[in-house]
Parts: structure tokens; sequence; C-alpha cells
């Protein structure tokens, strides 16, 4: 059975993450973080390396953000500056369908890009800069080719069998107007991570609602 003493061992090894300021309670594998952390890439950190761990079933994240002290604190407007020129020296995002905002260190972001998987990866991108507490993402999905629901439902499911991800009837998957329902069961996070990156960078993809369940 997952130790309470296993996972603060476990955030303590990363040098990613400041474990001092960090709680943990586990009850029947699900792991809830809170305290404080210095940034919000910190705080996403923090959640990966517990999902990671062997016999943890879901991670409830209520980590807040407390920025380190700082003389000067950037303000809204800096931080919103920062996050255009980071995406506009990202050759695979164009930045001039984004759309951001920044209140009290909320990012906003809106507008478009052309495929799933870039909606995260926006996100991810900006997560570090300094400032930001928190991140609402409200970033749709214009795909640059289009496909049926059926041709998208077979080439992940093949891809998922190619991999030995998951054997037939494991996994059960329905696509609607390219939106994504999965539901069934894997072996570990790993797994359920791998198959998550499979689809969302599928084109043609527009949401992904999963109900996979991690067995322990």
């Amino acid at each position: 059975m997952l130790q309470k003493h296993e996972i603060i061992k476990e955030l303590t090894w990363n040098g990613k993450v400041d474990a001092s300021t960090i709680t943990v309670e586990v009850d029947d594998g699900v792991v809830t973080l809170a305290g404080t952390v210095g940034s919000f890439l910190e705080r996403v950190e923090a959640e990966m390396v517990i999902r990671n761990m062997k016999g943890v079933k879901d991670v409830q994240n209520e980590i807040k953000i407390n920025p380190l002290e700082l003389t000067r604190y950037p303000s809204d407007e800096e931080m919103q500056e920062r996050i255009m020129k980071i995406l506009s020296w990202d050759g695979g995002i164009n930045e001039m369908k984004l759309d951001t905002s920044v209140e009290n260190g909320i990012v906003l972001l809106e507008g478009t890009v052309d495929a799933f998987w870039k909606r995260s990866y926006v996100e991810y991108k900006i997560s570090g800069i300094l400032g930001v507490r928190g991140i609402v993402n409200k970033i749709a999905i214009a795909p640059k080719e289009q496909r049926s629901d059926e041709n998208i439902a077979k080439r992940i499911m093949d891809a998922i069998y190619k991999k030995k991800l998951a054997s037939p009837g494991d996994i059960d998957l329905k696509v609607k107007d390219g939106v994504l329902e999965f539901r069934g069961e894997v072996e570990d996070w790993n797994t359920w991570w791998r198959i998550y990156n499979l689809a969302s960078s599928m084109q043609g993809v527009v949401e992904i609602i999963d109900s996979i369940r991690v067995s322990i």
C-alpha cells in the first residue's frame, strides 16, 4: 500500500520541487497535495512526480502559488509582454491567433490553435514565467486537416495496439465531431500518459474526455 512517507521522499528527491512547503495526504491510492510552492511550473512538476509513482490512482492538486519574495514583482502588463514574446519566438505557435490577458497573476488564454496538443503546449510554455499564479486555458481547436470520426478512432486504436499499450477490450473509444471519449483501465500512469499523448497528437482531435482508470 502506498505510504505517505514514500511520497514525501519522492518530492524531496526531485530537484525541481521544494517539498518543504508541501503537505501530503493519502487515501486508498488517491494523493492530495496542498501547501505552497514558488511558481505555477513547480506546482505542475509536483503533481507529475507523484503521478509517476507506483500505486497512485489519482492526484488532487490543491497546492497554492506563493511567489518568492522579491524587491520588485512583475506587473500584469510585464507578464503579458513576456508571454507574447515567448510565444512569438516559438515557430510551432501562431501567436497572432492567440489572445492573452493577465489579472492579478492569473493568465487567461483564448484564441485558436490548429492541433489539440498545442493547447496544453502553450500552457506549459508560459507556466514557468515569474509571477504566474494560475492559467485559465480557453483556447479552441481549429484543425488544419479534417478527418472523419471513424478515421480518427481507427488510427488511435491501431496505434495503441501496435505499441502494446492495451489489449482489445481494455479500452473503449468513441469519437463524435472530433471529441474523443475514452473509457477502460490501464496498469499504470505511464501507460495512461502515452495513450493520452498519442491521442492528443492526432490531427482532427478537438477535445478529449478521459475516463480511463489506473489499476493498482
